[in-house]
């Protein structure tokens, strides 16, 4: 969003998957105070991380790859370096999220908000947000994934609705056509249209 904001002529179109909101912080009850436990928290699990602590967590808890690569996905992550990764991200949340607010609108250029149910499970707020970061475009379409965050990328049975956001938005954009307009009271689950079953 912030890169949108700042080069708006390179920017054709956009997907966000499970995005982040900007107004978290004041929109989401409980967000700003969970921050700063989590980075408190962060601050010493690089330290734990050098005394091993940290790969006694399963692997699973880092990723749902399939093996190789989930093992060296948990060593990364576990690994020092990875802690430290994890608490420098957490720690610019808030300037990150006031860069973000530069994006008013992307005006006519095609937009898929994709969301997942576990985002929605977690928090009754986040479908509000999901649907206000799909209002930055007059082309835009709020779709729901029946996937867990980090599955909407990982989880061979998941990825699909990602997939088929980032083939929609190219379509839109070499075709020119708005196919989609804002649908937000006809989610998409699993890329099926509920509006259309």
């Amino acid at each position: 969003m912030t890169y949108a904001a700042q080069y708006p002529d390179e920017v054709a179109g956009m997907v966000l998957l499970d995005s982040m909101s900007p107004d978290e912080f004041t929109a989401l009850p409980g967000f700003a105070s969970e921050q700063l436990m989590m980075r408190r928290g962060h601050g010493v699990l690089p330290s734990l991380a050098r005394l091993g602590v940290t790969r006694a967590v399963p692997t699973s808890a880092w990723s749902s790859l399939p093996e190789p690569v989930e093992s060296q996905v948990q060593a990364f992550a576990s690994s020092p370096r990875g802690m430290r990764n994890m608490r420098d991200e957490q720690s610019i949340y808030p300037k990150v999220f006031e860069q973000a607010k530069a994006l008013v609108s992307l005006h006519d250029k095609p937009l898929i908000v994709v969301t997942t149910t576990e985002s929605i499970d977690k928090h009754k707020e986040w479908t509000d947000l999901q649907n206000l970061l799909a209002t930055l475009s007059t082309n835009s379409q709020h779709r729901v994934a029946d996937a867990t965050h980090q599955g909407l990328i990982e989880a061979e049975a998941a990825f699909e609705p990602a997939v088929l956001a980032i083939v929609d938005v190219v379509q839109s954009i070499r075709t020119g056509r708005q196919e989609h307009p804002l649908e937000v009271s006809a989610p998409v689950v699993s890329g099926v249209d509920i509006a259309e079953s």
